[in-house]
């Protein structure tokens, strides 16, 4: 194996050194330099790729937050739940930052705004806001809760791929995330129709603002038209199948 040059001339008998070591020791130089090396191209991907680590980060976060409100960890319960909403808006607009530059010489057109408002990151921009000022609904951070533990997933097999030697564990995290991607995505859909009931319910209970059922439900319209996640459609088909058959055995009675 050819040695690398080293960086700088002080470095050479370091370097000597450590090819002393491994050819007394091969099992033992390779291992480490293995080791060594997967762990460089680590810090190296996270450098050429920081919004994503960010990201990864931030969603750690939100779970954390998410996890801390739920078992009711001391302290005000409602700053956690609001914390949560605001790491789901810094996902949303670093995620919508990716996927929608702003437009070279900030020609804004009426265009872009329209496929901005088609993108999910936007919905899930405007989506925290709607629950911020009012009482914690603990179903609303069921989907920035589900939404970051799956693409934590995601991150990880990434980084278990650039690391190297953890093939087996990259397969069982590869084979949760697809077995469970549609399941997750349908459970969020239907989180997102439950939520409009509860947040008319709110109203009349002061639990939210007056407005926010008319917010929710334009939120719901965005989501339905969503070009890149079906699941809101089919979730609607169902309820619409399952009403129209309740109905029909209601009136054969």
């Amino acid at each position: 194996m050819t040695m690398p040059e080293p960086d700088n001339p002080n470095a050479e008998s370091t370097t000597r050194s450590r090819a002393t070591n491994s050819t007394a020791n091969p099992s033992a130089g390779t291992a480490a330099s293995g080791s060594h090396s997967g762990w460089d191209n680590v810090v190296e991907h996270i450098k050429s790729h920081r919004i994503d680590f960010i990201l990864a980060v931030i969603r750690t976060l939100t779970v954390l937050c998410t996890v801390s409100y739920l078992i009711g960890f001391p302290g005000p319960s409602q700053n956690r739940f609001k914390q949560a909403l605001l790491m789901n808006a810094a996902i949303s607009s670093l995620r919508l930052h990716q996927r929608m530059p702003p437009p070279p010489m900030n020609q804004w057109s009426r265009a872009y705004f329209m496929n901005l408002i088609k993108e999910d990151s936007f919905h899930y921009l405007i989506f925290p806001f709607l629950f911020f000022t009012g009482q914690p609904i603990t179903l609303a951070l069921l989907p920035c809760f589900l939404y970051a533990s799956f693409n934590i997933a995601v991150y990880s097999i990434s980084i278990l791929d650039i690391l190297g030697n953890q093939e087996q564990l990259k397969l069982e995290i590869s084979n949760f995330v697809t077995k469970y991607q549609q399941s997750l995505l349908h459970t969020v859909a239907l989180s997102e129709v439950v939520l409009l009931p509860v947040v008319v319910i709110g109203t009349f209970t002061r639990v939210v603002g007056m407005l926010v059922p008319f917010l929710y439900y334009r939120f719901l319209i965005l989501r339905y038209n969503s070009t890149r996640n079906a699941h809101l459609k089919l979730v609607i088909s169902q309820i619409k199948a399952f009403a129209t058959a309740q109905a029909g055995r209601f009136m054969q009675r």
